[in-house]
């Protein structure tokens, strides 16, 4: 060892001590390759990837991730397939092989159109949902009636078909650079799919899908979309985030605009069902809505903002009394991206904060590709970007945001996208898992692909699948369920 060099040791291991591990909070992200890329049932004519997903815990050392599907070469913006569920219980073999089919699209007549009865693709959604492991115990130590069982929630969003031409292949019919978009207007059709879930030990099953409509779900309510994290325990409730506004009482009365809402779902006769609901934010527009339990067992809320000024921030709510009252503790404006964003539990029982990091463009640009515009036709030149995602813990009092970590910078890892355009690493959801080796591993789910994917209908870059990748912490770690082993 040289002389250099052992200076440079001694002044590192002084500064370590000098600069001790928090007791509690997270200190490190993995960054590894696509976990899975292509689903198993993808046909030889079609290219699908798999990429936005969510994992869940199943069984005492089992987990499920829940995988959406995208196609590529798509005829529009987000032109999803389904999702699958893939059961594993290591990090390191997440088999794409072992996929259970949840949903795929399918085709039926639109009864909005006009004429009615138009064909139309129902495109199925990345599915939200809910479960409770099975062996999971409560706190007296007895054992969950409905644990091995959960609920999940797909939107279905009817798309005008393709015609066929005399080769029998696909005919698109739109004069929009961006492809074609789903039915809109009086047209629009769309619906959920609820299901139903089980898992024995082996194998996990879709014991019931049905649908739903918006003002089907809750009485009194209409729930235009999901949220975006999973469902957590409230005693022998999950609670799950959504979209939604009251319907008003008399007809003529225009819809109230929507909100982020906290959904309570309940196990009745052998079912999961929406049993109450409550409105967060009121009707700000939000979206995309997370829910957390704090170490002191209140609740926090995290939405996604849908529209100007509240893009670009974090809003947080608590509320102390199970979801009955909130109010808003953490707003911090201007730092992340208008993307999606989560509210994520640490292994260790700290929270942080997933999004991507407000960013300027500042590379070529294909002339092929139009910047965003604000509402009064400006461009946005910043802080639409989604190549650097950043994880922000939750200040200790929960009053704010402690500095980020930087979990993926996509154009240092990978340079310029093949297509030119720019990277998407978005929807980064966690949860704590325990796993074959006994242990519990934060295992945040995102996806990566190139921008021009998704609008310019370009083929999958290389680096285009779903990631699987944990979040360290350096506190003892605080089980999320309790099992007898």
């Amino acid at each position: 060892m040289s002389r250099t060099t052992w200076v440079l040791l001694c002044l590192w291991s002084a500064m370590m001590a000098a600069s001790p591990v928090p007791a509690a909070g997270i200190i490190s992200v993995t960054r590894g390759g696509p976990d899975i890329k292509v689903p198993p049932t993808q046909p030889d004519n079609a290219t699908w990837r798999y990429g936005l997903g969510a994992a869940f815990q199943v069984g005492p050392r089992q987990a499920i991730l829940f995988c959406g599907i995208r196609r590529e070469y798509g005829p529009g913006v987000d032109f999803e397939i389904g999702t699958d569920g893939i059961l594993f219980d290591d990090l390191s073999d997440v088999r794409a092989d072992r996929a259970v089919v949840l949903s795929r699209n399918h085709l039926e007549p639109n009864p909005n159109s006009d004429p009615p009865g138009k064909p139309a693709v129902m495109v199925k959604y990345p599915v939200q949902g809910g479960f409770i492991p099975r062996g999971a115990r409560r706190a007296d130590g007895s054992e969950y009636e409905q644990g091995g069982t959960g609920f999940g929630v797909a939107s279905a969003i009817g798309w005008p078909a393709a015609n066929s031409d005399a080769s029998g292949g696909e005919v698109w019919h739109s004069e929009n650079p961006r492809g074609v978009e789903p039915f809109g207007g009086n047209e629009q059709h769309k619906y959920f799919e609820v299901q139903q879930y089980a898992f024995d030990g082996e194998s996990f099953r879709v014991v019931e899908t049905r649908k739903v409509g918006e003002s089907e779900l809750i009485s009194g309510w209409r729930v235009t979309n999901r949220g975006l994290g999973p469902a957590i325990l409230d005693g022998e409730d999950l609670l799950l985030g959504m979209v939604g506004a009251p319907v008003p009482r008399f007809g003529t009365v225009a819809p109230q605009p929507t909100g982020a809402v906290l959904v309570r779902w309940k196990h009745r006769n052998g079912k999961w069902e929406a049993a109450d609901i409550i409105s967060v934010t009121g009707g700000d527009n939000s979206f995309e809505p997370s829910v957390a339990r704090d170490r002191d067992g209140s609740l926090l809320f995290c939405v996604r903002g849908g529209k100007e000024p509240d893009y670009n921030d974090v809003r947080i709510w608590r509320s102390t009394d199970q979801g009955r009252n909130w109010e808003q503790i953490i707003y911090v404006r201007g730092i992340i991206g208008s993307t999606p964003i989560n509210l994520n539990p640490a292994t260790d029982g700290s929270l942080y904060v997933a999004s991507n990091l407000y960013q300027v463009h500042m590379h070529p640009w294909p002339h092929t590709y139009r910047l965003p515009r604000d509402r009064q036709g400006n461009q946005r030149g910043g802080g639409w970007l989604r190549e650097t995602l950043a994880l922000w813990p939750l200040r200790a009092d929960r009053t704010g945001l402690e500095t980020p970590i930087i979990a993926r910078d996509c154009r240092s890892e990978f340079g310029t996208p093949p297509g030119g355009s720019t990277w998407n690493v978005d929807h980064p959801v966690a949860v704590n898992l325990r796993l074959r080796d006994g242990r519990w591993h934060n295992v945040m789910v995102t996806r990566i692909l190139e921008y021009g994917e998704i609008v310019r209908q370009l083929g999958p870059a290389p680096q285009s699948g779903a990631y699987l990748e944990e979040v360290h912490s350096s506190g003892k770690p605080v089980p999320a369920w309790r099992f007898e082993d």
